[in-house]
């Protein structure tokens, strides 16, 4: 069946579908599909897809894990500070993934004359991976109009990962008017073991100009053992 988001778990629960994923969705319509608030809390075999927030599109969790979901076709639209406007983690954000796959999400900054964009996490940021696919997701910054804007991480920015495969994310930059840094389309940041980084890409596009050069393709910062990466 497909449940309406948004869903907030604060308790130390399990919530489990009967049919899996394939069979159960969680679906974001003017919010985000999932809101996690306890360590013990568990989200097992769904689908989360078409959330929308400024940060954690699919899900943000503050504490929990997801068990056996697919987290796909997220956004995170972006917050404004002082002077950037940052987008993390277009499907999740924080927490903990199980043999989830993280597909097609997408985090995108929007820069201003005041703001720099800063877009990190096209799938996940900060979160934890264990056993997890993470595929076709995007981070993008645009609209950059003064120096120091930067797109880091088209997979996945912060926390771990063990037992993944990364492959065929993206980071990009649009629409420059100012000098502009990306960092790790596959991983940025993040502590990567017995895993699989292959096949991201960063690209500079649609007008863009002036740049201060490709940190490493696939992964950037962070830490990298018995893993398979082109940049290691």
């Amino acid at each position: 069946g497909v449940y309406a988001g948004l869903v907030t778990v604060n308790k130390g629960i399990t919530v489990r579908s009967v049919n899996g994923a394939e069979a159960t969705t969680i679906q974001g319509a003017s919010s985000r599909c999932v809101n996690m608030n306890h360590a013990d809390a568990v989200i097992a075999g769904f689908t989360l897809t078409g959330g929308t927030a400024d940060w954690g599109g699919g899900a943000y969790i503050d504490a929990g894990a997801l068990e056996r979901c697919v987290i796909r076709g997220n956004s995170a639209s972006g917050r404004k500070g002082s002077e950037q406007d940052r987008a993390f983690g277009g499907g999740v954000y924080g927490g903990t993934l199980w043999n989830c796959i993280v597909s097609n999400n997408l985090a995108t900054a929007y820069g201003d004359q005041y703001h720099r964009p800063l877009a990190q996490g096209g799938g996940t940021y900060g979160a934890n991976l264990r056993n997890c696919l993470v595929a076709g997701n995007e981070a993008n910054s645009r609209f950059a109009w003064v120096d120091g804007d930067i797109t880091a991480g088209g997979g996945v920015s912060g926390g771990s990962l063990v037992n993944c495969t990364v492959a065929g994310n993206i980071a990009s930059l649009d629409y420059l008017e100012a000098f502009g840094r990306l960092m790790g389309s596959g991983c940025n940041g993040s502590e990567v073991r017995n895993s699989i980084v292959y096949g991201n890409i960063c690209y500079y596009s649609k007008e863009s100009w002036g740049w201060s050069g490709l940190l490493l393709d696939d992964v950037s910062g962070g830490s990298v053992s018995f893993s398979c990466a082109p940049d290691i």
